[in-house]
């Protein structure tokens, strides 16, 4: 099948990469060498990743037990679209933890508070509206990345601008949360007058968005020009960590947090898409739509597991302003990691 051989070839293509540096090296060689040499090793695998990815690449990785780093575009911005559920995640469960909130309410969803995204939405369950659990609501913003669930809980908690705050206080200062979906969605399709708030229903979101392709092509380039809603990926990898180490939140929600992750069932051939299907991947995927053949964002972070008791890898990928398809952008992502996970396993 032509997945599967796409997949081979990838793998090939790594592995003959990784191993270039040792064919005919002196052996053995100090520990500064070899980190320097394999260091250049993972530099050819993102530049190649990203040529083959046909958009910008932004990688950050963290070996957890040796703290050994590596990043490419690391300190630049990407739009992260739904990734910014990590930190939304976070900030809810702050509250949680404060008492403000509590799992077990019961939250009532409007017509309104819909919100158009992948098939089996809670748009597509509760067409009418309904009431969810809020922490049903936060399983289906991380689990399957529901855009309605994102809007309501980000109302729940005050708004983007607490989320950053969160992050700030944190010492997270690479990581930008500005917007709802629904003013990212209209900022990204053009839309210059929003309509009332109490309007926002599916079919009106549909009719306001359905923008002419001109707009959509100057508003693109207007996107990604935004530093709001941005990620460097190297605070990512901060980001991450803490949420690793534990470190953001109580112990039971903290706990929760990681369970959830691994739960996700989004971007399986990012992160996860050259890994042993057992490996255990806590992560957050965000993706944009497209536009004129252009992906603006094709993005999955989080936490790895490594085989063999060889510790755990946090890591952050990006990739923007794409005009690969769906599994040429994926498959950038998952050559890069394939290629980190390798070299932290054998480290």
């Amino acid at each position: 099948m032509k997945l599967r051989t796409s997949l081979l070839t990838t793998c090939i293509f790594v592995g003959s990469l990784l191993a270039t540096a040792a064919c005919g090296s002196p052996a053995p060689r100090d520990a500064s060498q070899a980190s320097h040499a394999d260091t250049r090793d993972l530099q050819t695998v993102c530049e190649r990743a990203e040529h083959e990815g046909q958009g910008h690449l932004g990688i950050a990785a963290l070996h957890v037990e040796s703290g050994e780093r590596f990043a490419f575009h690391g300190e630049e911005r990407f739009p992260m679209q739904s990734v910014f559920k990590l930190p939304l995640a976070i900030e809810l469960l702050a509250h949680v933890d404060a008492g403000d909130l509590r799992l077990d309410d019961e939250v009532t969803i409007r017509p309104s508070d819909l919100r158009p995204g992948p098939g089996g939405a809670l748009a597509d369950e509760l067409p009418n509206g309904g009431t969810r659990s809020m922490l049903a609501l936060l399983e289906r913003m991380v689990i399957a990345s529901d855009n309605t669930a994102a809007d309501i809980l980000l109302e729940r908690v005050g708004g983007p601008r607490k989320v950053t705050d969160r992050l700030h206080a944190l010492g997270i200062e690479g990581v930008d949360v500005s917007r709802s979906e629904a003013d990212l969605h209209f900022d990204f399709t053009g839309v210059t007058q929003r309509p009332p708030r109490d309007t926002w229903t599916l079919a009106k979101l549909h009719e306001v968005t359905n923008t002419p392709p001109a707009v959509r092509r100057s508003a693109l380039a207007t996107y990604l020009a935004d530093p709001r809603d941005t990620a460097k990926p190297n605070a990512m990898v901060d980001l991450l960590l803490r949420v690793h180490q534990r470190k953001v939140l109580k112990p039971e929600s903290g706990e929760r947090l990681v369970s959830i992750l691994e739960r996700t069932t989004t971007g399986k051939k990012r992160l996860r898409g050259l890994l042993p299907p057992e490996t255990v991947v806590a992560h957050k995927t965000g993706m944009s739509d497209t536009t004129d053949g252009v992906t603006a964002a094709t993005n999955d972070v989080g936490i790895i597991t490594l085989p063999g008791n060889a510790g755990h890898v946090v890591i952050a990928a990006f990739l923007s302003n794409s005009k690969g398809d769906d599994d040429t952008r994926d498959r950038a992502i998952a050559t890069v990691t394939r290629a980190m996970v390798d070299h932290f396993t054998k480290r």
